[in-house]
């Protein structure tokens, strides 16, 4: 069995969606002519084959929904903003003296209001004012429309999160607020780590070994191409270079060493949005040990900060990037991991990694031999003064521990903070998870805790009160604001907000009003459809 870091795959489960001679539609989408389509989320093929969705409506959850800023009127969707529906169906604009008037929308969030003209921050738009920079109906121009699954940001279609499916070899965008996830796009092979540098999404992908690119505005693949090492794991962006960690716990078909740190360079001048892409070069490798594959980076000052499969994090020099230096290594192994038995010992197998606050932080799956949870949840704090590392208890249960009685966080997967707002620490807790047959049959104690500068912590539980679901496995997730996207083992999204010291949950089996987690991956015919890797777009 081949172990790849974190992320659990294995290039004999890839099957693509539809063969040339007979038809094998994977799991989650159905025959449909001579293809396969997904029901829940495609325009043309909405909960059926065929059954295509009108102008200005989107498909989600197998249903045809009005686009945001259209509502429905006469059983078709209208802009909400145009000088015959201002607002609402049929409200047509005019002023007092019967004058010309156009749609104004209130930038307060009331009903919009009808004007002589547009202020000069709008722009007249089939007789409603638009703000270019940001209407998704109308971005960067009168009538561009962004297409599902994107938001409108300085003019420029894109999507605010996106999400990696390797068992279909595809990604999905997902356009924030809304929680409105577009289709699934195919991209490489087996897309395992995401990046986005000026307006191109990069792909490290499991079975091409590449570095792979795709614009972010239409989701089309560019023609510039990368090696990468074996398992490419996860990306730091750090302009004009990028940090890649490579590996699984085993040589290659050669026997050399495949866990290795690379490092890329931006070729000058390159805007990456033509047929080509960005211009990036390999400028350094270092290689870790055989068997010690890196899991994830992190930048703090001139170092990275990489957690190792075995138990050690790497501090490496990149003073210069093109020579980089592993400098020391923190030991995890001498950590008491509070064994559940006493008897049976338990393993931190360090995944996610951040920055929070100055201080490096990593999150221990503590694990036993046979990769159930062994201990408590746990985070490792690193002191970078003295080369030591200190445990840090997660939820337990307890009042005490930080959580509610009832929450209970184990297996710590990924961390992270947001760019805009660093003053909060995520953590996933993925859970304890019963299998049959490779299949999960249930879990619990799963969900993501946030910690804030006080050392207080709270938790969302992944659970489903409501009945008739299954609870998330969270693993990766993206932070955008105040909101964290939870990507999971079953292939979906849910989407948990941090309001005033709590979570409340936006998208997700208990949610009060947002729906359904989003629907984000489908099943391969093995029965994989794990969210490899989620981002937020900055």
């Amino acid at each position: 069995m081949v172990i790849l870091g974190l992320l659990g795959f294995a290039a004999g489960a890839l099957v693509p969606a539809c063969q040339s001679n007979t038809v094998n539609c994977t799991t989650g989408t159905s025959r449909c002519g001579a293809g396969c389509a997904d029901f829940r989320t495609d325009s043309l093929n909405c909960g059926g084959c065929g059954v295509a969705c009108q102008s200005l409506q989107i498909c989600q959850d197998s249903a045809c929904q009005c686009r945001t800023g259209s509502v429905l009127c006469g059983g078709s969707c209208v802009v909400a903003t145009s000088d015959q529906n201002c607002g609402a169906c049929g409200r047509s604009c005019q002023l007092p003296d019967g004058g010309p008037a156009v749609c104004w929308p209130n930038p307060d969030g009331g009903p919009p209001e009808c004007r002589a003209q547009c202020t000069p921050d709008l722009t007249n738009c089939a007789g409603g004012c638009v703000n270019l920079q940001s209407d998704t109906l109308n971005c960067g121009q009168c009538g561009r429309d962004c297409r599902a699954g994107q938001s409108c940001r300085a003019g420029s279609c894109t999507s605010d999160v996106i999400a990696a499916c390797v068992s279909t070899a595809s990604v999905v965008g997902i356009q924030a607020i809304a929680d409105v996830a577009g289709s699934n796009v195919g991209f490489g092979s087996a897309p395992l780590a995401l990046a986005s540098l000026r307006g191109v999404l990069l792909e490290g992908d499991g079975a091409d070994l590449k570095l792979e690119q795709m614009r972010l505005q239409d989701f089309g693949v560019l023609t510039n191409v990368n090696d990468a090492g074996f398992s490419p794991n996860h990306i730091l962006v750090d302009d004009p270079y990028l940090y890649i960690v490579n590996g699984d716990a085993f040589a290659d078909a050669g026997g050399a060493p495949n866990s290795t740190l690379q490092v890329l360079q931006r070729g000058e001048g390159d805007g990456g949005l033509g047929d080509a892409g960005l211009l990036l070069s390999t400028i350094a490798t270092l290689s870790f040990n055989l068997g010690d594959p890196p899991q994830a980076v992190t930048k703090l000052g001139n170092n990275l900060y990489i957690p190792l499969f075995i138990g050690e994090v790497a501090e490496v020099d990149v003073s210069n990037p093109a020579a980089p230096r592993l400098a020391r290594t923190f030991d995890l192994r001498t950590l008491n991991l509070m064994p559940f038995d006493a008897g049976v010992p338990t393993f931190t197998r360090p995944l996610g990694i951040a920055t929070y606050l100055g201080s490096v932080y990593v999150a221990l799956r503590n694990i036993d031999a046979a990769g159930n949870p062994g201990g408590p949840g746990l985070l490792a704090r690193l002191d970078l003064a003295t080369g030591t590392a200190e445990a840090i208890a997660l939820p337990s249960g307890a009042p005490d521990g930080g959580g509610t009685p009832g929450s209970t966080c184990l297996t710590a997967y990924w961390l992270g903070t947001a760019a805009d707002a660093g003053n909060t620490l995520y953590v996933s807790c993925n859970g304890r998870a019963q299998r049959d047959a490779g299949h999960v049959t249930s879990v619990d104690s799963s969900g993501a805790v946030a910690i804030s500068a006080d050392g207080r912590m709270v938790m969302w539980s992944g659970g489903c009160d409501a009945g008739g679901c299954f609870p998330a496995i969270p693993r990766r997730f993206a932070v955008l604001g105040s909101r964290i996207y939870l990507g999971d083992e079953l292939g979906r999204i849910f989407v948990v907000e941090n309001v005033d010291g709590g979570f409340i949950e936006r998208r997700g089996y208990n949610s009060a009003a947002g729906g359904l987690p989003i629907p984000a991956c489908t099943s391969s015919v093995s029965g994989s459809a794990i969210v490899n890797d989620i981002i937020a777009v900055p």
